[in-house]
């Protein structure tokens, strides 16, 4: 029984993937591009106003998730991470993050506050 509860889960969620948008947040690039304080939380208040526009249709993808945190901090600005978390606590965007096993115990899981929006999923590296 529980196999088949797992694949009406699957089912669901292929459904809700394949009505969204998947838009991958490379957040070196915004980091490095920011040429005066503040124009990098600019630009992700940017992104993240994109995503909650698009009212669910946009699921924000973010590779190597544990650089979010303390991202673009700066004297008086909000770091990505707490950006992030605001967002995820009103609800008003969704969001799949990657990392390794490390860093997501180094970083994300000492950050209560945003590892309960995530559910981990575990994945094996492929086979050279």
């Amino acid at each position: 029984m529980q196999a088949i509860g797992q694949f009406v889960y699957i089912d669901y969620l292929t459904g809700l993937l394949f009505s969204s948008q998947l838009i991958s947040l490379d957040m070196g690039a915004l980091i490095a591009s920011a040429k005066y304080c503040g124009e990098f939380e600019d630009r992700l208040k940017a992104v993240f106003k994109e995503v909650t526009e698009s009212e669910g249709q946009i699921i924000l993808f973010i590779d190597e998730i544990h650089t979010v945190v303390g991202a673009g901090a700066t004297n008086g600005a909000m770091d990505a991470g707490n950006l992030l978390k605001l967002m995820l606590n009103r609800r008003e965007l969704r969001c799949i993050g990657v990392t390794t096993l490390d860093e997501y115990s180094k970083y994300i899981e000492k950050d209560r506050s945003l590892e309960h929006h995530f559910q981990q999923l575990y994945v094996d590296q492929p086979d050279s």
